[in-house]
């Protein structure tokens, strides 16, 4: 409307009509309003929305807006695509994010959509998948406004909080470790006050001293420190710690929670606020007490080793590589007839004959040879030469290179040989008139001789008994051919065993039952071995033995007031007695034990040393005559471990069969303890004798002690070479680490892999382990050292050919990726025009064109699938199909499939069976399930031909259920059986006559075999050839 001074004024104006009493019109009322300010505040809100955009759009976050059904309004493309990857088309798709929000925060923040719509704000924290596949952590707060219509929207403001989660992650993992770090040392950890008060320590410090933590937090470390170090420990805060903030390693002792007192090592630091003011200590302690009984239990090593050395029975020679004599025993100057001084520093030729001695001999080279059983002569003083048994190996002492002979004086035994040559004309003599029966067998167990004596008691005539086998013998004297001890007697004998007293009833030949005692022994003659056995008639000694035990509580008073442990253990190992001085060296009483497993009770499963004395146990109810005399570790009832000397013998009833074990045992712990001492100061020469096939060295205090003779091929040097050099040239040639770090635990190993550069120019991989030792009483490093340069060489072309191929596999996978979607779009529009032909326009098209659309449709359809199959099988080789599992009734699933395919079945003329029980309810993946029977089922209409038959059927296990797809088609060969599922493993049949559908990629099979496994499940194929049907199990599990 125009104004009167010529303005332009925006109106809103509203029109009525005006009638008369008769309905006619009369006249029209017009009514207007100004709506100027309406328009001016409609601009500005125009301008000030087109600001607001401007500053979204150029914001770092991300800034978006759904109204009250979730759906998306607006977002800042911009901060969307640099924070996310995604185009505006595809975030426009995505209804509230669900999609692409992380699976774990999808619950969380619908109801944080909800909470908001609820109280108008709220703030969370979630996590976005970004278009390359990693998740991006965001800060979201959303607010509830109304838009200019007063509808409820919600505006959100989301940051990227990547970053931060990352570091607070690493912070969590840095603390964990130094809680673990601090837990787990072996060493204790102490934290105090100024004033010594204890305010913190870790677990291994509370196990050193036997307090618990709320006991220890009372106490200070004047209260655990015995008083005589008190002073000592307040200089040593005073003059180191206080002043430079640490101190030296020393040596205190701690008063532990039960009175005693242990030796410990310590090292104190001295603890500062902000690196400025003095607020307490902390210390490293570690118990040193093993390591003060080592030393003194070396000492005593050392001292034994004298004694037995002096003492051994058997004469031994240290001798040098000058051929002098540096040590010799009493014995060797009891046989010889010499003092010790006149032999020591004379050449060892004084007693040792030319020829015999080390002079003559390679003696220098036993590191790879050494002498043992060499029958020699040794020269005494008077002249006189004596026969000696002579073994001979080089050992270490003090760090120089001796030979170490022991020899047995054998004159004795010589001249016995003679005699023993001497009365073998006599052996038949006595064979014949033995007053007992001596029957000769062959070791195949074939008799070959007997004497008159045998003959006479037994009343068989020699030709019946010459060349029958031990059975037939058994058999002969009805001796039961399962009796063990028989058995074992043979076995025994074999192995050179002799086993006195084998007690059996037999019949002789003319009825009469009688007992006889047989001891057989492994004789030679010549070079041939026979088992001789004495078989004496002791019948009227059982019947003696018969009135014995009327005397058999006299037996029992004597067992138990023995002064050694007597056991009895059936043929199951459980004690049935044991007599009162066994009841006290275990401290049970005897109805404590009576009953119970030997096995658990009086011996430990294991030893310390790993071997297992409840198999020990079980071989011996089962053989006791093997296992004789045994030594083992036993416990008390207190759990002291004893050592226990054994002599074991079988209970026997009057059949011969075994009923049970005595045992009677000593105690040999101190025997025990004494020889395991002196196995730990020989244990550096066995360690370099066992290993000395490899590069060997011991390093001790920072120079080499030891190399032997292929360390120094190796490294080309000398023995002399290596030796002299320093400290860091021993680190730089074997990059042997300064910080190895060994533990005094001689059992832990360390292995290291490196590169040595030899002297010559030539560089070598090696593989070096080390271990810790005790040397000449000292820790020391045993390093032995392998040649692996070939092996390194090659895992480096084996590594270079991988990773080739693995980007040839790479490319491949992008390009039948990238090949997938370019030809998913073309394809997508052509099965989509040719489904619209067929369902729309049908009618509008003549027969020839209706068929060339079928057949467009048709390809599309197969080239659909192709390319969803190469996308499935890109999937499973990438680890990336996963499962959507849930609970699905069979019965409705194969119903589904078989409505799916019922119009194939019968345009071929197929018979169909289907047996599934309406019970059945598994947890599966239900697309794919349905896509694996889908695809089997199809299988089975393509290759059977019409009239053919095919089964469907399931059936329930206890674990498991079996679906079975059956047909009656033509079936395969056992070579095509090994390649249905493989990738591409179709079976070409294509103009072969058969009246069968050819078509498929040859990949359904394998997608198949995937998914099943992907459900811990099997599939496979049974068929017994050409024309003969085939049947499909796929066997899933029930959970």
């Amino acid at each position: 409307m125009e104004t009167k001074n010529g303005n332009i004024l925006p109106i809103e104006f509203n029109c009525s009509v005006i009638k008369n009493g008769e309905g006619l019109n009369k006249g029209t009322i017009l009514t207007f309003r100004d709506i100027s300010q309406k328009i001016e505040w409609e601009e500005r809100l125009r301008e000030s929305e087109e600001k607001y955009r401007l500053i979204a759009e150029d914001a770092g976050d991300l800034i978006s807006v759904y109204n009250s059904e979730a759906k998306l309004i607006y977002f800042n493309k911009k901060a969307h695509e640099k924070a996310l990857g995604y185009d505006a088309e595809q975030l426009n798709k995505f209804k509230f994010r669900i999609q692409i929000t992380h699976e774990a925060d999808r619950r969380d923040q619908a109801k944080q959509f909800l909470k908001i719509l609820k109280t108008g704000q709220a703030q969370h924290q979630f996590r976005l998948k970004h278009k390359d596949g990693h998740y991006v952590w965001f800060d979201s707060v959303g607010r509830v406004f109304a838009d200019r219509f007063g509808r409820k929207n919600i505006l959100f403001i989301s940051r990227d909080i990547s970053e931060r989660k990352l570091m607070e992650q690493e912070l969590r993992k840095s603390e964990e470790k130094f809680k673990g770090l601090y837990d787990s040392l072996k060493d204790g950890i102490g934290l105090t006050d100024l004033e010594g008060n204890i305010i913190d320590c870790n677990q291994a410090f509370l196990d050193m001293l036997g307090y618990t933590k709320n006991e220890i937090l009372n106490l200070s470390f004047n209260d655990i420190t015995p008083k005589k170090w008190h002073d000592k420990e307040r200089s040593i805060l005073e003059n180191q710690v206080n002043v430079r903030g640490y101190s030296d390693e020393y040596e205190k002792e701690y008063i532990k929670n039960d009175g005693t007192v242990i030796p410990i090592n310590i090292k104190t630091w001295l603890i500062k606020e902000n690196n400025e003011n003095p607020i307490g200590y902390w210390a490293i302690i570690r118990d040193i007490s093993y390591k003060k009984a080592a030393l003194q239990q070396l000492k005593e090593s050392e001292e034994r080793f004298r004694t037995l050395y002096e003492n051994i029975v058997g004469g031994t020679l240290i001798i040098g590589k000058d051929y002098k004599i540096k040590d010799v025993n009493q014995y060797t100057c009891d046989v010889t007839g010499y003092l010790k001084e006149e032999l020591v520093g004379q050449l060892c030729d004084i007693i040792c004959p030319r020829g015999s001695s080390s002079h003559d001999c390679p003696i220098w080279e036993i590191g790879k040879k050494e002498f043992r059983g060499m029958d020699t002569q040794i020269k005494c003083k008077a002249e006189e030469r004596i026969s000696i048994l002579k073994n001979a190996r080089k050992i270490k002492l003090d760090g120089e290179t001796y030979i170490f002979e022991t020899f047995q004086d054998i004159h004795d035994r010589k001249i016995a040989e003679q005699k023993v040559k001497e009365s073998e004309e006599k052996f038949r003599h006595l064979f014949e008139k033995a007053p007992h029966a001596i029957i000769i067998l062959d070791t195949n167990g074939i008799l070959i001789d007997c004497n008159s004596t045998a003959l006479s008691f037994s009343g068989y005539l020699k030709s019946e008994l010459i060349g029958k086998k031990i059975l037939e013998l058994l058999e002969l004297f009805k001796i039961s051919k399962m009796n063990i001890k028989i058995q074992n007697a043979f076995k025994n004998s074999l192995r050179g065993e002799s086993k006195n007293n084998i007690e059996i009833p037999i019949l002789t030949k003319d009825g009469r039952q009688i007992w006889i005692t047989m001891n057989g022994s492994l004789i030679s003659v010549g070079d041939q071995e026979y088992i001789q056995t004495i078989i004496q008639d002791i019948t009227k000694r059982k019947e003696a033995e018969r009135q014995l035990k009327k005397s058999e509580e006299k037996y029992r008073e004597l067992v138990h007031n023995a002064n050694s442990i007597i056991l009895k253990l059936d043929v199951k190992y459980t004690i049935i007695f044991i007599n009162e001085f066994g009841e006290r060296f275990f401290g049970y009483r005897s109805n404590e034990l009576i009953g119970r497993s030997v096995v658990g009770t009086l011996l430990p499963k294991k030893e310390s040393t790993g071997r297992n004395l409840e198999k020990m146990v079980k071989k011996l109810v089962l053989n006791p005559d093997n296992y004789e005399y045994n030594e083992n570790e036993n416990m008390t009832k207190h759990g002291e471990i004893k050592w226990i000397s054994w002599t074991n013998k079988g209970i026997y009833d009057q059949y011969g069969k075994l009923t049970g074990v005595l045992s009677v045992g000593t105690d040999i712990t101190e025997r025990k303890e004494a020889e395991l001492a002196l196995m730990e100061s020989e244990e550096k020469f066995r360690s370099i004798a066992e290993q000395s096939f490899l590069g060997i060295l011991i390093i001790q205090n920072g120079y080499i002690k030891y190399v032997n003779d292929v360390l120094t091929d190796l490294l080309d040097l000398t023995e002399e070479e290596l030796f002299n050099l320093p400290q860091y040239e021993i680190y730089n040639l074997l990059e042997y680490p300064k910080n190895f770090g060994f533990s005094t635990n001689k059992n832990i190993k360390l292995y290291l892999s490196t590169k040595l550069d030899i002297k010559t120019g030539k560089s070598l991989w090696v593989d070096q382990y080390a271990k810790r030792i005790q040397f000449k009483a000292e820790p020391a490093d045993l390093i032995t050292i392998f040649d692996v340069t070939e092996k390194k060489e090659a895992e480096k072309l084996v590594i270079e050919e991988n990773k080739k191929l693995l980007e040839l596999n790479q490319m491949k996978n992008e390009f039948i990726t990238r090949i997938s979607h370019e030809l998913k779009t073309p394809l997508n529009s052509i099965y989509g025009a040719s489904t619209l032909l067929l369902d729309l326009y049908i009618d509008n098209i003549n027969d020839k064109a209706k068929r060339l659309v079928e057949i467009i449709h048709k390809g599309g359809e197969r080239l659909d699938k192709l390319i969803l199959n190469l996308i499935d099988v890109l999937r499973i080789e990438s680890n990336k199909l996963r499962l959507d599992k849930k609970e699905v009734s069979l019965l409705d699933m194969v119903q589904d499939c078989i409505n799916d395919v019922i119009h194939f079945i019968e345009e071929r003329d197929l018979f169909i069976n289907v047996d599934v029980p309406s019970d059945i309810v598994l947890s599966v993946d239900k697309h794919r399930i349905k896509e694996l029977i889908l695809n089997l089922l199809t299988n089975a209409i393509k290759n059977t031909p019409q009239n053919g038959q095919i089964t469907l059927s399931i059936q329930d296990y206890f674990t498991f259920v079996d679906v079975k797809i059956k047909d009656s088609g033509v079936g395969f060969t056992k070579e095509e059986k090994t390649q249905l599922f493989k990738r591409f493993g179709k079976i070409e049949r294509y103009g072969k006559g058969m009246d069968i559908d050819t078509e498929g990629t040859g990949l359904g099979l394998f997608i198949s075999k995937k998914i099943v496994e992907l459900h811990n499940g099997e599939i496979w194929v049974e068929s017994e050839g050409r024309n003969r049907g085939s049947t499909f199990v796929v066997r899933l599990p029930k959970s």
